[in-house]
């Protein structure tokens, strides 16, 4: 079946002296076709099949179950008219149902404003498995947004832990300048293990809870199932995906997050949809607890791990240097929230990297090696120079050889 362009195509070509066979050819068609449509005198005319035929049998049944129950699914009445002879097409009863059912009025809703300073939203983006420091993970993003200004800060990660969680806190506090009394989320697991019908029934994540008591914070839960209560947060992930994320080209999370702070600090200066005022114009206005002076949440991890004699630790199913006194030595990686890990002997940093996101990899820092390849030459030079002045002493004595004859004689003798 061809279509107008098609045709308008044949008659063209035909035009500027094209044989049939090469505009069948060009055309990809038969050369009857091609003939076909040079005779007639006009373009083709297609008739759409009438459409609901195999469905207007069951017409008066559907309008009598909907008069009846006007909130019947349309799975369950493609159920019913299937098991009645119905041969058409899911597609077909939803065009022919739509129409009739009556629209469902959506409730009004009062918008809360959030007063100064009063409180923010927290939640997770998830995004799909992309390459990231040369392996394959999931990406997430931090999102916090401040209820009144609607100043927004973003930050990627690759994990949902509750330490990356309350990192992701410390660095919003430290780009606002401060934080909030109160902070909403959306019942993660981070916050709240178990969540009950009262918030305050609730059982909180402890490590969140002391966190959250350092500063002074009011966690608040969202009400199940209620939207409303959070869509600044989740305005900010669909800002996220569309306006942060979208067509940008990255090979490491840092690269990434540099791209996510410039993007949050472009987005804070414009006029926001709701309020008509730049985010940045309002936050001075939030007066926000401020974070300076205060002593910083310590928020990390310990892990026990032994230094091998070449002087690498393994953690995460990562390699990292030690200097080289330390080798042999038991230790503790400390996994910090700021992505880097601190490595400690006896209490004391010896070594501190960025925490790599991949797996198999070998973090080194050249003056770890240098120091144990400057110790092996050492010994090196100590085993060659006694090794010369064995060489430089006199010789032993030779050891006399006697004829195995003699011992013969000797024993003939004593009998």
């Amino acid at each position: 079946m061809l279509t107008m362009e098609q045709w308008g195509l044949i008659r063209e070509l035909r035009g500027h002296g094209l044989s049939t066979v090469a505009i069948a050819r060009r055309l990809g068609c038969s050369r009857t076709t091609v003939l076909k449509h040079l005779v007639a005198s006009g373009p083709p005319q297609y008739s759409s099949r009438p459409s609901g035929t195999k469905l207007a049998a069951f017409h008066d049944h559907l309008r009598t179950r909907l008069a009846e129950f006007p909130d019947l699914s349309t799975t369950l009445l493609f159920e019913e008219i299937r098991q009645r002879g119905y041969a058409g097409s899911y597609s077909v009863l939803l065009r022919y149902l739509r129409p009739l059912r009556e629209p469902k009025e959506s409730k009004a809703v009062v918008r809360f404003e959030t007063p100064p300073g009063r409180q923010a939203q927290v939640d997770w983006v998830q995004f799909d498995r992309v390459e990231v420091d040369g392996q394959r993970r999931t990406l997430y993003a931090f999102v916090m947004t401040l209820g009144y200004s609607r100043a927004r800060y973003v930050e990627f990660t690759l994990d949902v832990s509750t330490t990356t969680f309350i990192a992701g806190h410390l660095r919003a506090f430290d780009y606002f300048g401060g934080f909030t009394k109160h902070i909403l989320y959306d019942n993660l697991k981070s916050v709240v293990l178990r969540r009950a019908l009262l918030a305050a029934n609730s059982t909180f994540n402890p490590l969140y809870l002391d966190f959250a008591g350092h500063y002074g914070l009011v966690p608040r839960l969202a009400t199940p199932y209620r939207a409303q209560t959070k869509g600044k947060v989740e305005r900010t992930a669909r800002v996220v995906r569309e306006s942060i994320y979208a067509g940008i080209r990255f090979t490491s999370l840092q690269e990434l997050n540099v791209h996510a702070i410039r993007r949050c600090n472009e987005l804070n200066q414009r006029p926001n949809w709701t309020t008509r005022v730049p985010p940045i114009d309002r936050l001075d206005e939030e007066h926000l607890t401020p974070v300076e002076g205060r002593p910083v949440y310590p928020n990390f991890q310990r892990f026990h791990r032994h230094i091998s004699r070449d002087c690498y630790v393994n953690f995460l199913q990562n390699r990292y240097t030690v200097p080289h006194p330390f080798a042999g030595r038991e230790a503790t990686v400390v996994l910090k929230g700021d992505g880097l890990i601190s490595i400690e002997v006896a209490g004391q940093e010896v070594a501190q990297h960025p925490l790599s996101a991949g797996v198999g990899n070998v973090i080194e820092k050249k003056e770890h090696l240098a120091g144990l390849l400057a110790s092996v030459r050492r010994k090196n030079q100590a085993l060659q120079m006694r090794m010369e002045s064995f060489q430089s002493m006199p010789p032993a004595p030779a050891v006399q050889q006697r004829d195995l004859a003699v011992y013969d004689t000797l024993l003939e003798e004593r009998e």
